[in-house]
C-alpha cells in the first residue's frame, strides 16, 4: 500500500501537467477564433466524456501520456455551416459568428 501512494500522486501530478499544457492550446486557439472539435487528457479507448456548448467534446481516456486538442479545420466549418443552412436553423455556434 506504501508503494501505490507515491505512484498514484506521480500519474495525479503528471496528468495535471497535461491538462495545463492542452488547456493552454485550447485558450490560444478560442482567443484566435479556432474552434476546437476535441479536448482530450490521454489516448485510446474512451472512458468519458462530455460535449459543452461549443460542440467541444471533453474527454478522458485510457492511457493517461499525453494529450490532444484537435481544432475545427476550414472543411469542418463548411461542413458545420452547409448543415446550419439545410436544416434552417441560425443558431450557429460563437466561434462561426463574425
Amino acid at each position: 500500500m506504501i508503494l501505490g501512494i507515491p505512484i498514484f500522486f506521480a500519474i495525479t501530478a503528471f496528468v495535471s501537467v497535461i491538462f495545463i499544457h492542452e488547456l493552454g492550446h485550447y485558450l490560444v486557439g478560442r482567443a484566435c477564433c479556432i474552434g476546437a472539435s476535441t479536448f482530450s487528457i490521454g489516448f485510446g479507448p474512451k472512458l468519458f466524456s462530455y460535449t459543452d456548448r461549443n460542440n467541444t467534446e471533453w474527454m478522458v481516456c485510457l492511457i493517461p501520456l499525453g494529450g490532444f486538442v484537435k481544432f475545427l479545420t476550414a472543411s469542418d466549418v463548411a461542413e458545420i455551416l452547409n448543415k446550419s443552412e439545410i436544416e434552417g436553423t441560425k443558431q450557429l455556434p460563437r466561434y462561426l459568428k463574425q
